[in-house]
């Protein structure tokens, strides 16, 4: 009983959260633009936390957020800790806080009387897929 104990002490002891974060910054550099999610979750496994977004157009954005960064040590993981994993259409678009925020830009759009579009095409204004913190 014991060394079964030991055993699974030494298990979880191995996944420290400085080793998650660096994992996670690696495994950002091998994911690429039309990725699909299955590929994505291959690659990054289980993200820290998921949420969907309805665009104007019907359209549905899936954000898979993954702990890459401490900004303090108070055993908390808060957004600015996280980067997000950007897909539509279940294939990635892109990753990280300047796209997003543009999504949810077009999602929220100001109400200034002019018309807004839709979600636009905006993987070449992004850039090949480098990530964005």
């Amino acid at each position: 009983m014991t060394l079964v104990l030991v055993g699974i002490s030494l298990l979880v002891g191995c996944t420290r959260p400085s080793a998650i974060r660096e994992q996670n910054r690696d495994n950002l550099s091998r994911l690429s633009i039309d990725m699909n999610r299955k590929e994505v979750l291959r690659i990054m496994r289980k993200p820290y936390r998921t949420e969907l977004m309805r665009m104007p157009k019907g359209e549905t954005v899936e954000l898979l957020f993954y702990y890459t960064d401490l900004k303090a040590a108070d055993n908390a993981i808060t957004d600015d800790e996280l980067t997000p994993v950007v897909l539509m259409d279940n294939k990635v678009v892109g990753w990280g806080w300047t796209l997003l925020r543009r999504y949810r830009t077009e999602q929220h759009p100001q109400r200034s009387g002019k018309p807004q579009g839709g979600v636009q095409d905006i993987r070449e204004q992004v850039g090949s897929g480098d990530p964005m913190y």
